[in-house]
């Protein structure tokens, strides 16, 4: 198989060529999970794989508990659907608490802090009470627990990954925080082989084609385990050889146009942070004008299924101006589709795009 073929086929898994989902919660457990700690691109990522989407539909499948903004793969923030949080959590937790034992200690926080800031929260947010972090942090030192500098973001944290609380919706800019089981109906428990199974089967079907690597990295899972997951859903997937190395996926590539188009990517977007490897997509020379260190990537210009610059936006009243920096000169037919990827992106937020190269 040619690498040109490989793109367009993970273009297809991704919901980013041909028709797109229908509601919010359906790309979220299409993708396994969503990465969310950049909330407004998060937001978009979803927006892009669906046939029809605002930025008010996005609100409002957050609002309903559709899907729900939590800690997960990788101890990042993600959007999970609903029914997914509690086998997901089970499976991944458990390695993401012991692997943040380390800073844990730098903090001073032992068993008896979690602990105690479990019964505050369980306290404060009873009865359906949506706090801010720093309402939250008041409580806590309120109860002679400290909440200082990184000691409350660990202390929620670790309540996420205890199955306690996860995010609410947004009281003004701000995350608030609400009790998980007063949010979502309890969802059913999986074994853990079953839970790397389902995860595996998520993941090939919705990044791949891709290697046990990437499945790895995205999940967090050691590699061992990504590859029980794997080898439980073998025969359900479908395997590509590309260059000596073994490429899955869980559906037949379907060849299509030959032009694939153009969409604007938001930051830690699952096409480019989704895979431990992204030299598919994103040529070496120019990584580092997508990451230069920092924790936050850039959003990306894609054009036929690869990384050719960055852009960044600026909010007007009635219009976004979509300003690109390309990676190359574009041909008439690149710079056509990136006019109508800019118009998509505004329309999102109800307005006109302005775009301007650089």
């Amino acid at each position: 198989m040619r690498t040109p073929d490989l793109i367009s086929w993970r273009q297809q898994s991704q919901y980013l060529s041909g028709n797109g989902l229908g509601m919010a919660a359906e790309v979220v457990h299409a993708l396994g999970a969503v990465q969310a700690q950049d909330y407004e691109g998060a937001k978009w990522s979803l927006g892009l794989r669906m046939d029809s989407a605002s930025d008010a539909t996005l609100e409002q499948a957050i609002a309903s508990h559709a899907i729900v903004r939590t800690w997960s793969l990788r101890g990042t923030l993600h959007f999970l659907a609903t029914e997914d949080i509690g086998w997901i959590n089970d499976l991944l937790a458990p390695g993401i608490i012991a692997g943040n034992q380390r800073r844990y200690r730098q903090l001073d926080l032992d068993e008896t802090d979690f602990a105690t800031s479990h019964q505050v929260l369980q306290k404060v947010l009873a009865g359906g009470k949506t706090l801010t972090r720093a309402q939250i942090a008041e409580a806590l030192e309120a109860e002679g627990l400290s909440a200082q500098g990184q000691r409350a973001p660990y202390l929620l944290q670790r309540a996420t990954f205890e199955g306690l609380i996860c995010h609410g919706t947004l009281d003004g800019r701000e995350p608030t925080y609400v009790l998980l089981s007063e949010w979502i109906p309890a969802t059913k428990s999986l074994s853990r082989p079953e839970a790397l199974a389902r995860l595996a089967a998520r993941y090939f079907s919705g990044y791949g084609p891709s290697t046990v690597q990437d499945f790895a990295w995205w999940s967090g899972l050691p590699v061992s385990d990504a590859r029980r997951g794997l080898e439980a859903m073998r025969p359900s997937l479908v395997s590509a050889q590309v260059a000596g190395q073994e490429f899955l996926a869980g559906h037949e590539w379907e060849p299509g146009e030959s032009f694939q188009g153009a969409h604007l990517l938001p930051p830690f977007d699952a096409y480019l942070l989704g895979y431990k490897d992204r030299t598919l997509v994103l040529d070496p020379e120019h990584a580092k004008k997508v990451n230069a260190g920092g924790g936050m990537p850039r959003p990306t210009l894609l054009l036929d299924g690869k990384v050719a610059g960055t852009w960044k936006r600026k909010m007007a009243k009635k219009s976004i101006q979509v300003t690109i920096e390309p990676f190359r000169a574009l041909a008439q037919e690149e710079l056509d589709a990136l006019q109508q990827a800019a118009q998509r992106y505004a329309a999102f937020y109800g307005m006109d795009a302005e775009v301007q190269l650089l």
